[in-house]
């Protein structure tokens, strides 16, 4: 794998030559289709194999090319076969729904395109080192927990909001972002679905996405949190611009209060909170009723909002291009004009600006910064995964909120069957309410070889103690600070005498602390979950309108709507998948590989119970396979819980094909340039393919040698 694999539509030809004769002149080896198909060669399969041995798809991005089936198609090929995708605009769209959650490079003027193609050269370099090393790339920035790469050298990222103070904002143009996405009883947000960590994540990348010039000023983004409109009201006298997401309805935005309920900004409420504020500026991807526009130009000096929300594709462009502008120097009117004339067609937008102006440019600071600034908000994290894409359970949300508050509470248990979305629910807890532990939040993935002074071990580097700091006096630190432990999928752990160790640092916390835990298990954990001061919830299915609404996310994500062309089909897929986000998620990817009436089959015959359902679905993915790769993936359970490919290569030298065919049928996940077996699959082959004692020997044989350095 060693060279570049060029995606686009003909109709960009031209602007594809240019970039393969700039990608080959820094020194790439590039795929394309005009130069690398020879005479006499079958076309599609000449491109099958172009695909297959690259190590990176450049996606060139146009209305033309998403209107296409070859690269749809080639972008499916390129994702099912766990292949880095890098998606470049050419031309203002409408992105494809399954390349929303990857961060784009703009090349659509001259001026983007010299400024960030290196960014691309460097992007595509970085992972040829990276396949050749196998070691990990140097660590992303974190945009709320979730991995979003600097697509300059121009970025800081705060990795603790107690990093930043005012006077560092001053030498910046600053913008506040509030995200919010209530839990509302009533009113139009309560069937709207906001993926918090995708909206953050968008807006932090618009903004990663920016060259910096000479002369320019850098943005400082800063979110805030909890997005209550007290909060707010706090802090509008140390910003300029305030970005606004949030459910609108004609002259109400619906933001949130301390519980994630719904608070309303009202016209009234405007003009409490905007009084004596500094906000020069209200961004907002909504409509805006009359009244509350009119309110809002009685304090700032300019308003920009939708008439309808466009989709995050052009949010992004619209904030990559206009925030862009804006560091540059140039005035409101005219960052806002040369950005909306460039947007697709049925895309419009409203510039508001107060009676006295026409015009209005930001004022810069006497001692601008170099950089660019993403302040997240957010306390300090380890291993935190985030989940995208999550929806409704906004009852079990709330319930688990109020139970972690209560005084006397240490710990809470939640536990449901496999599949039923526990771990998505409690990262989804702490992407909404991580502002509640300010001194730090720590993720722990349990697995066998977890011991219990592998937590405190994490605990203790998560608060930057002492290693030699003794339980007793850890215990003690943590009755003045306010931490957040999850210990995720606590059924992996079978050593009684580790759970016990645990449990008894866990029941000895004093409960008027601040520091909490939270357990996610099929079932009780003794004698973790069985300690003084635990609360139990257990999570049952999705409900119908959310499991609804998942299954419509998947089939745009993976373009499945002529599978799914019917409301019985859409309905009979639901109703075997029992409304579990694990089932449905595995059973699109089901569909993408065999079909919808071959998917609902194979679902047809699962059992009623559910433990024996995953398991029995795991074996029917096993089945597919070959003897060689069924024996591969039974080696892959003897590694450690993460691994690279250089080790599993280590393990057969054919493995690359394998896991592929592991990755396309969910067997095998991969995290950055790690991979790892789910815990379904790790139990479906403990049962049915184990290890011998010899095997496992051999399999550590391989693992030390690799550790050593040497040749297997």
């Amino acid at each position: 794998m060693s060279h570049v694999f060029i995606s686009y539509s003909r109709k960009d030809e031209a602007f594809a030559r240019q970039l393969v004769a700039d990608m080959q002149a820094a020194g790439l080896d590039v795929w394309f289709d005009r130069t690398s198909i020879q005479p006499g060669e079958n076309w599609d399969k000449a491109i099958e194999e172009g695909l297959v041995a690259a190590v990176a798809v450049v996606i060139i991005l146009s209305p033309d090319s998403m209107a296409s089936d070859n690269v749809r198609n080639e972008i499916n090929f390129a994702r099912d076969n766990d292949q880095l995708l890098l998606p470049v605009l050419h031309r203002p769209t409408r992105i494809i729904l399954n390349l929303e959650t990857i961060n784009w490079i703009d090349v659509s003027t001259a001026e983007l395109y010299q400024a960030n193609l290196k960014t691309l050269v460097g992007r595509i370099q970085l992972e040829l080192e990276t396949m050749k090393t196998q070691t990990p790339p140097p660590e992303a920035s974190q945009f709320s927990g979730v991995a979003v790469e600097s697509q300059q050298d121009n970025l800081t990222v705060a990795s603790d909001s107690r990093q930043v103070s005012p006077t560092q904002l001053r030498r910046y143009l600053r913008t506040l972002a509030v995200i919010a996405a209530p839990f509302a009883e009533a009113g139009p947000s309560k069937a709207s679905y906001i993926d918090l960590s995708l909206a953050w994540r968008n807006l932090a990348s618009a903004i990663a996405q920016i060259p910096l010039e000479t002369g320019s000023t850098p943005l400082a983004l800063v979110r805030l949190s909890p997005p209550t409109p007290t909060m707010l009201e706090r802090a509008v006298n140390d910003y300029q611009i305030l970005h606004l997401v949030a459910h609108s309805d004609g002259d109400v935005l619906y933001l949130e209060d301390e519980q994630s309920v719904e608070a309303t900004l009202t016209p009234a409420r405007v003009d409490d909170i905007f009084e004596n504020s500094s906000i020069e500026l209200v961004v907002v991807h909504n409509p805006l009723g009359e009244g509350l526009v009119r309110s809002l130009l009685n304090h700032v000096k300019a308003v920009i909002h939708a008439p309808k929300h466009p989709g995050d594709d052009i949010t992004t462009l619209f904030d990559t291009r206009f925030y862009n502008r804006l560091t540059a120097g140039e005035s409101i009117k005219s960052a806002y004009d040369s950005v909306v004339n460039d947007l697709p067609g049925d895309v419009s937008y409203h510039l508001h600006f107060a009676d006295e102006l026409s015009d209005h440019t930001l004022a810069k600071p006497d001692n601008p910064a170099i950089k660019s600034l993403i302040d997240p908000s957010l306390p300090p994290m380890r291993n935190v995964p985030v989940n995208l894409g999550f929806v409704g359970q906004t009852a079990s949300l709330r319930e688990i909120n109020e139970a972690m508050n209560e005084t006397n509470a240490r710990q809470l248990a939640l536990y449901g069957l496999g599949g039923i979305g526990k771990s998505w629910l409690a990262s989804e807890f702490v992407a909404r309410y991580a502002w509640r532990f300010p001194d730090g939040i720590l993720w722990m993935h349990i697995s066998e070889q977890t011991k219990s002074e592998d937590v405190i071990g994490q605990l203790l580097a998560l608060l930057e103690l002492p290693a030699r700091t003794s339980p007793g006096d850890l215990r003690t630190i943590l009755r003045n600070r306010r931490v957040l432990v999850v210990l995720d999928q606590a059924n992996e752990w079978s050593d009684p005498l580790e759970v016990g160790e645990l449990a008894d640092f866990i029941s000895r916390l004093d409960t008027l602390g601040g520091t909490r835990f939270m357990v996610t298990a099929w079932s009780a954990v003794e004698p973790l979950t069985h300690t003084s001061g635990t609360r139990e919830y257990t999570l049952g299915e999705l409900p119908q309108a959310d499991a609804a609404e998942l299954l419509r996310r998947l089939i745009r994500a993976h373009d499945l709507e002529k599978e799914f062309n019917g409301v019985e089909k859409v309905r009979s897929f639901l109703t075997k998948t029992h409304h579990t986000p694990w089932l449905i998620r595995e059973g699109i990817e089901l569909v993408k590989l065999d079909g919808l009436e071959a998917t609902l089959e194979d679902l047809e015959n699962l059992p009623e119970e559910v433990f024996d359902r995953l398991d029995f679905y795991v074996g029917r993915q096993v089945e597919q396979l070959d003897a060689p790769a069924i024996s591969f993936l039974k080696k892959l359970q003897g590694l450690p819980d993460s691994f690279d490919r250089t080790l599993a290569r280590a393990l057969d030298d054919t493995s690359r094909q394998h896991m592929r065919d592991l990755l396309r049928r969910h067997l095998l996940r991969r995290d950055g340039t790690l991979y790892n077996l789910p815990a379904t699959v790790r139990a479906y082959l403990r049962q049915n393919h184990p290890l011998t004692d010899e095997e496992q020997d051999r399999v550590d044989e391989v693992v030390i040698q690799h550790l050593m350095g040497a040749s297997v």
